[in-house]
């Protein structure tokens, strides 16, 4: 699936991502760091916003599986 395709799955499912999505840095480097609902606990890190939007699209999938 294609990000352009998978925007409104996420945006039906987490409104606004970039709660759960957020730049953070890890070791001295820039990465996006995907969060739990909550915000408490972090489920990811990843070199691109484009990786962990897919992580969360992964998430969603497998609740619906």
């Amino acid at each position: 699936a294609t990000l352009s395709s998978l925007g409104p799955v996420l945006k039906e499912n987490y409104g606004d991502s970039s709660r759960m999505i957020r730049p953070c840095t890890i070791n001295g480097q820039k990465k996006w760091c995907v969060y739990a609902a909550d915000g408490k606990k972090r489920l990811g890190v990843h070199d691109s916003r484009d990786k962990a939007l897919r992580q969360l699209a992964a998430i969603e999938a497998s609740k619906k599986a």
